[in-house]
């Protein structure tokens, strides 16, 4: 997790030529999992974005990762887009009673929603998908995939 942080601050402290926001999601704070987003603009109408999770939720703790590209219909970081995003997500069940499993899940999913610039920095996007994940149970080598609806929302400021 420390890796990946030290990744982001890295990949904003080069990227100052380029036009990027730093993004996060408040609702997942209420329920511990603790989120923040990278959107770096690559043309003038895409975006590539990676997001770090960490996991704290009811009997589950462990981490994720999400890497997007975004296509903009006219400009990059600015409006409606759409784009693809792969998800890794690896949690254990902390529950006392149980026998600590650990979970991971794949998915891939397609996304369309829209970004506005509230004031100058900051931003907002939301953003409406769908996609389909593998979910693996390590201990009792269980694979198990399902369809997923996704909804949601971030906060962001932009760097220049």
């Amino acid at each position: 997790m420390k890796k990946i942080t030290l990744i982001l601050i890295f990949l904003s402290f080069n990227a100052f030529s380029q036009k990027h926001i730093l993004k996060t999601n408040p609702v997942g704070d209420i329920f511990k999992i603790y989120n923040l987003g990278y959107e770096l603009k690559v043309t003038e109408k895409s975006s590539a974005q990676i997001t770090i999770y960490d996991h704290n939720f009811s009997n589950y703790s462990g981490y994720a990762i999400s890497g997007e590209y975004r296509m903009y219909f006219k400009e990059a970081l600015k409006g409606w887009f759409w784009g693809p995003n792969l998800t890794f997500l690896k949690v254990k069940d902390v529950t006392e009673n149980l026998n600590n499993e650990n979970y991971n899940l794949y998915g891939v999913n397609a996304e369309i929603g829209r970004q506005w610039f509230i004031s100058k920095k900051i931003t907002f996007d939301f953003l409406i998908g769908a996609g389909y994940g593998v979910y693996h149970n390590t201990i009792e080598n269980d694979k198990e995939g399902s369809l997923a609806g996704i909804l949601s929302f971030s906060f962001g400021y932009s760097f220049e």
